[in-house]
């Protein structure tokens, strides 16, 4: 197909008078953007390749006709030579990002597991008193209750929302029992390494069911603690 300039003023003339249709001219630009003339003048001359672009942009000329129109006078007269041309920018396609917004959610869904997962583990100790006891002799329901209480604690308040466990009165208690807990749960890793002289590599794989749901539960709070200050009017 051949592709020229006096040929691309030639359709564009024709459109305007009316006899081409809009669909003509948009079959034609669609074939000469295919054709290997088209991508030797890509690089050669922008005017041709990016009044073809314009042509096949037709379809979506019925939202604004009269910009539209506006575009294809502009691109005849720079095709005659009465205009001096100047190139569109052409925009890069919009990546997909994950927003921080995104990345709070997922942090949020990683937290509330780990307290799900205490509260499970904690109930079933108390339906079954042995269920998390290790070495000799049986557990008594008491004892149960008062090891499985402070963890069933931290687990409401982990779940607690955190527009609500971090503005008022609320702020301090939960600060406190986030803090705590999160103390407990790097302290135990690092205690059943030295009690049973285990590999380190063993605090690794304990981390992300221990320390670290706990460590991004209190940053995550006061994350959101700092948030909701900022909006507070001054």
């Amino acid at each position: 197909m051949e592709l020229t300039r006096q040929i691309l003023l030639k359709r564009i003339q024709a459109y305007l008078k009316g006899s081409v249709t809009k669909d003509q001219l948009y079959q034609w630009a669609l074939a000469a953007a295919v054709s290997d003339e088209y991508e030797d003048f890509k690089n050669k001359d922008v005017l041709i390749t990016q009044t073809v672009q314009v042509l096949i942009d037709i379809n979506k000329g019925d939202k604004n006709p009269e910009e539209f129109n506006k575009k294809l006078v502009y691109h005849q007269k720079c095709l005659a030579g009465e205009d001096d041309y100047v190139p569109r920018k052409i925009e890069a396609p919009a990546q997909t990002k994950e927003t921080p917004a995104d990345f709070f959610v997922i942090i949020r869904i990683y937290i509330i597991i780990f307290a799900a997962s205490s509260i499970l583990l904690n109930f079933f100790s108390l339906l079954n008193p042995n269920f998390l006891q290790f070495g000799e002799g049986s557990a008594s329901f008491a004892n149960a209750v008062k090891d499985a209480l402070p963890h069933l604690i931290y687990a409401a308040v982990i779940l607690m929302p955190l527009k609500v466990s971090a503005k008022g009165l609320l702020f301090f208690p939960v600060f406190l029992v986030l803090c705590l807990g999160m103390l407990f749960y790097w302290y135990i890793p690092i205690s059943l390494v030295n009690k049973f002289t285990l590999n380190p590599v063993f605090i690794l794989i304990v981390l992300p069911f221990s320390a670290m749901p706990a460590t991004l539960a209190l940053l995550q709070f006061m994350v959101t603690k700092d948030k909701l200050t900022k909006k507070q009017p001054t």
